[in-house]
C-alpha cells in the first residue's frame, strides 16, 4: 500500500487489500496508515488489512479518533523532523559557508578557477582574452568539461566567478 500512493490509483479500483508485507510496511510508517485512507476514503476506495479489518470504516467512532490522532502524531513528527534537518542545515553553514546547492568550481577544480582567472586577466598593454579564447587555451591545458569538450563562453563565465 505504501509504494502506491491515492493518486496513481485508476477510477475503476473500488476495494484495496495490502498483502501482508505491506501491512507491515505501513506500520512502520504511521502517517501513510493514517493519511491514505482519508484520501481513500474521500475516493470511494475500501482499504482491507489482509486479516479482515476496514481501515476506511467510519462508522466505528474510535477507529475515527484513532486515524485523527495518528494524522496529528504524523504532523507533529514531520514538524520535528522539519526543525531538526532546518538546525543541521544551519549549523553547516556555520562551519563550512554553505549547506545546500551544487559545488562551485572553486570546490570541484581549484587549479581550474586560477588557471582560467590568469587566462582571462589583462595583459600590461590592456589586452584582455574573451571568454570563448579563455576556453580554447583551457583545452589546450588539458581543462575540459564533463563531456571532454571545450567550455562554453558561459561556462568559463561560471569559473570566473567561483
Amino acid at each position: 500500500m505504501c509504494g502506491k500512493t491515492a493518486t496513481s490509483l485508476p477510477y475503476s479500483v473500488h476495494t484495496m487489500v495490502p498483502d501482508h508485507q505491506d501491512a507491515a510496511n505501513s506500520g512502520k510508517h504511521q502517517g501513510t496508515l493514517a493519511l491514505v485512507p482519508t484520501s481513500l476514503i474521500n475516493r470511494g476506495v475500501r482499504v482491507l488489512t489482509a486479516n479482515g479489518d476496514d481501515l476506511t470504516d467510519s462508522s466505528d467512532p474510535s477507529r475515527v479518533m484513532m486515524r485523527q490522532i495518528a494524522g496529528a502524531f504524523h504532523q507533529y513528527e514531520k514538524a520535528r523532523l522539519v526543525a531538526k534537518l532546518k538546525v543541521a542545515r544551519d549549523r553547516k553553514k556555520l562551519q563550512v559557508g554553505k549547506s545546500e546547492g551544487r559545488k562551485s568550481w572553486a570546490e570541484i577544480n581549484p587549479q581550474l578557477v586560477l588557471e582560467a582567472k590568469r587566462l582571462r586577466r589583462r595583459s600590461p598593454k590592456g589586452h584582455q582574452r574573451s571568454l570563448r579564447d579563455v576556453a580554447a587555451e583551457l583545452a589546450k591545458l588539458g581543462y575540459l568539461n564533463q563531456r571532454g569538450a571545450t567550455f562554453s563562453a558561459a561556462s568559463v563565465a561560471s569559473i570566473l566567478e567561483a
